[in-house]
């Protein structure tokens, strides 16, 4: 009974692999408004869920979203054709393959709007406490007050955790 249940859910998977990736040739080789729209309406939910990881901001979804599928269709759809231009002993699968590009986009458009993270190479040089310091007022915008109070916060919090050991 267990066995005929695997080779039906196999089946299912198998059949549903095959529609999806139906989907994807017939959009490639005919990319038309109406066969992206269908696209769209089958991998949306894929596509959102990396986005939703993101930002919990609504607007800032939508635009990411928006930026995913104009990243998507560009070119006549290169991205998507890479998929199927990939060979190799193992293909991951298409929605797997998807989530990363879209996740990719998302960190594109991150840094397109707010550059690339980088500290400063005399930055490395510093002290622990120099470091943290750094951080706290020029990183995250806090106040020099604001800084020392969670510095010596954070070294109160160290000295009880040491001593109740």
């Amino acid at each position: 009974m267990i066995t005929e249940n695997w080779k039906i859910f196999f089946h299912l998977q198998t059949l549903l692999f095959l529609l999806s990736f139906g989907l994807l040739q017939k959009l490639l080789a005919s990319p038309s408004a109406k066969n992206w729209k269908k696209f769209l309406t089958e991998y949306g939910k894929v596509i959102f869920y990396p986005i939703r990881q993101f930002t919990d901001d609504e607007d800032e979804r939508m635009e990411l979203y928006v930026y995913v599928c104009e990243s998507l269709a560009r070119n006549n759809f290169a991205r998507l054709k890479r998929y199927q231009q990939r060979s190799g002993a193992i293909q991951a699968k298409f929605t797997t393959w998807l989530i990363s590009i879209v996740k990719n986009l998302c960190i594109d458009w991150y840094r397109k709007r707010e550059g690339r993270f980088r500290l400063y190479k005399a930055v490395d040089n510093l002290s622990a406490l120099d470091k943290e310091i750094f951080e706290l007022i020029f990183l995250r915008g806090f106040s020099i007050e604001e800084a020392f109070e969670i510095i010596t916060q954070d070294k109160i919090c160290l000295l009880y955790t040491s001593d109740a050991a």
